[in-house]
C-alpha cells in the first residue's frame, strides 16, 4: 500500500475520532449533569458556613467612670448576653459564651450608667468575620470613651 494512502487514512481517523469527541462533548452539554452531582451552580454557590464565635475573657486596663466601679456588659447582634457588676482597674472577667453566625457578627462593650448620668457609654464595637476562623486566640480593645477593655475571643 502506497505511503500516501496510509497517511490518508490516519488523518480520516483522527478526524473521525475529533468528530466524535466533540460530538460527545456537546452530548453531555446538551443533557445537562449526571443525576447527583453537586458542582457548581446557584446552590452551592450561596450555600451559608456557620462559624462559632467564642468571647473568652474581659479584662479591664482602665476604668471608664471617674468615681466608682464599671459595670460592664455586653451585646452580640444588639442583644444583651452578658454583664457582670462592679469591675475595676485590673480585673479580669471570665465570659466563655458561643455564638454561631454564618458572615459577620457585631459584638459591643457597654459601661451602664444606672440611670445617673443618661444613657449608657458604648466603649467598642467590633465586628468578626466568618474568615477569622481557624486563626487563633485575638483580643480587641475598646476604642471609645475614657475606659479600655480588652476583649478576647476565638473564631472557629
Amino acid at each position: 500500500m502506497p505511503v500516501r494512502t496510509v497517511a490518508r487514512r490516519r488523518t480520516v481517523r483522527t478526524v473521525w475520532s475529533a468528530s466524535i469527541a466533540v460530538a460527545l462533548a456537546l452530548l453531555a452539554a446538551l443533557a445537562g449533569p449526571a443525576p447527583g452531582y453537586a458542582g457548581p451552580g446557584p446552590a452551592s454557590s450561596t450555600a451559608m458556613v456557620v462559624v462559632e464565635l467564642h468571647l473568652l475573657d474581659l479584662e479591664c486596663r482602665d476604668k471608664n467612670d471617674d468615681w466608682g466601679s464599671d459595670e460592664p456588659y455586653i451585646t452580640v447582634n444588639g442583644q444583651p448576653v452578658w454583664r457582670t457588676g462592679n469591675f475595676d482597674n485590673r480585673d479580669i472577667e471570665l465570659i466563655n459564651l458561643r455564638f454561631a453566625f454564618d458572615d459577620v457578627v457585631t459584638v459591643e462593650v457597654w459601661e451602664d450608667d444606672g440611670g445617673w448620668t443618661g444613657s449608657d457609654d458604648r466603649m467598642g464595637s467590633f465586628q468578626f468575620t466568618a474568615a477569622e476562623a481557624g486563626t487563633g486566640v485575638h483580643k480587641v480593645r475598646t476604642q471609645w470613651t475614657a475606659g479600655h477593655y480588652d476583649l478576647r475571643y476565638v473564631v472557629n
